[in-house]
């Protein structure tokens, strides 16, 4: 055995991480269509808007998304535009402004292969952070550093994260990053029951700005660390605990505000407050309760949480039946207020946007697979080594089933629909035309990123043709596609 088991096993990880890098080759680079890949479009086409701009700063780095030309300019109700131009004002910018500087700097074009490269580098990071979470939790055992490591792994080869962390890039997935980092903070403090390092302390407030700049999450995590420092002041009477605590909250103030002054500055307070509360609304228990009953929404919740963790949930099942959880982890552990409670206020938050979105319960697999090494280190034999490996294989299985190799997905849809329909746009229609279509609903982003034209969706040229008219439209058409030929309609 290697002397530094430490660097030992953390090689491994990185051998690992290249296996799966090699397994994710084949849906790399392939035309934007498919399950929440539309996220990955979005990216692209604020990169692209901010570009055409001169960088970010020149819309004080809001991502907008507009292509500049006559015939991009949106007409009609919309909670996120303004001047004829779509906002996306919902979130902190980072999740768009980081992709946009990391191809800058590496002089790389805004194609979906350059995102995936970054998106492949922050999985890369989050499994580092994993590994070293994963052995400071289990720094008393005599193993620890090889259950770091089968941890970490395990991680990685989730279906979701596997997916997630490429094609499927997301906010969602960006933010673990800053989350696995206040959580190694967070159980450093914990495991040697001291307040953190001055350095450490500056390092924990700029990664919590900026998960804020990427995600609502880091404000639920920003409480729960908050909280505990509260609780170890009460304890030891520290006054480092409560400055931390303060720090804490100030950086969580401070971040939000930085974020709405952007907002405010670039589409006014009035039209940003409006935007944001409206979207707000629609994404939380309110939102939920307006678009479906609440058994679907639970049903969905469900469904969202199980099909990301299947192979894990399996093993925990088995673990809760052979009762080796430990039984000292109640619901008013410590660890609960940085790995449960954050990720399950979040959710119960924003139902709406939990139930239409699967990759919301990203956030969730830091805990189980802390709930999966606790357990298995309890269980004898070979248990653990058998769990590990049928759970990545089955990881793998689903992860190949869901995103098939070849042309064709599985649905029978054609991976380069939208690269194709987004082409014919930008032939065939000039720049001072609108353009509407009835294809591509679900992955819009895709056709205007071919396109590099804006695109709104109707169901039919006849609720175009009514929108147009309301709005007293010129130069408008109706991409449609009939018999596997695309067509385009003159409007009115």
């Amino acid at each position: 055995m290697h002397k530094n088991k430490k660097l030992y096993y953390l090689g491994l990880v990185l051998l690992a991480f290249l296996v799966s890098v090699f397994i994710r080759m084949p849906n790399l680079n392939r035309p934007l269509s498919k399950h929440h890949e539309f996220n990955m479009a979005m990216v692209l086409n604020v990169c692209n808007s901010w570009e055409l701009r001169g960088g970010p700063a020149a819309v004080h780095f809001c991502p907008v998304i507009d292509y500049g030309n006559a015939g991009d300019r949106y007409f009609g109700p919309h909670e996120m535009l303004k001047d004829g131009k779509l906002y996306y004002a919902s979130l902190g910018s980072l999740q768009f402004l980081l992709p946009y500087y990391f191809c800058k700097i590496l002089g790389l074009p805004f194609t979906p292969l350059s995102i995936q490269y970054f998106a492949i580098c922050t999985g890369l990071l989050l499994v580092i952070v994993a590994y070293f979470i994963f052995a400071l939790l289990l720094q008393k055992h005599q193993k620890k550093y090889l259950l770091a490591a089968k941890g970490s792994i395990l991680l990685l080869f989730l279906p979701n994260y596997l997916w997630f962390f490429s094609n499927g890039y997301v906010h969602e997935s960006l933010v673990l990053v800053f989350y696995g980092m206040v959580i190694y903070f967070f159980v450093q403090q914990y495991r040697t029951n001291k307040p953190l390092l001055n350095g450490q302390v500056l390092l924990l407030n700029l990664t919590i700005a900026a998960g804020i700049g990427t995600d609502w999450l880091m404000v639920f995590v920003a409480a729960g660390y908050g909280i505990f420092n509260l609780i170890c002041f009460q304890k030891q009477k520290k006054r480092l605990y409560l400055w931390q605590a303060l720090g804490l909250g100030l950086t969580t103030i401070l971040s939000i505000a930085i974020i709405f002054y952007l907002y405010s500055t670039e589409l006014g307070v009035g039209n940003f407050k409006d935007m944001f509360l409206q979207k707000f609304q629609s994404r939380t228990i309110a939102g939920a309760n307006e678009k479906a009953g609440w058994g679907f929404i639970v049903l969905q919740l469900t469904k969202n949480f199980v099909i990301s963790y299947l192979p894990l949930l399996l093993v925990l099942g088995w673990f809760m039946v052979k009762k080796k959880i430990p039984k000292n982890y109640r619901l008013a552990h410590p660890l609960y207020l940085i790995l449960l409670y954050p990720p399950l206020l979040y959710t119960l938050l924003f139902t709406e946007f939990s139930a239409e979105h699967d990759y919301a319960f990203l956030k969730f697999g830091f805990l189980l697979v802390v709930a999966f090494l606790y357990g298995s280190v309890q269980m004898v034999g070979n248990f653990f080594r058998f769990a590990w490996i049928g759970t990545i294989i089955l990881s793998l299985g689903i992860y190949f089933y869901v995103n098939r190799i070849g042309t064709i997905s599985r649905n029978g849809d054609a991976y380069d629909h939208n690269a194709r329909t987004g082409s014919f746009i930008a032939k065939n229609c000039p720049p001072v035309q609108h353009i509407f279509t009835n294809l591509a609903k679900d992955n819009l982003h895709a056709v205007i990123y071919y396109a590099k034209r804006n695109v709104r969706y109707f169901s039919s040229a006849e609720e175009t043709m009514q929108h147009v008219q309301t709005y007293q439209i010129t130069y408008a058409v109706f991409v449609s596609d009939s018999a596997g030929q695309f067509t385009i309609k003159q409007m009115p």
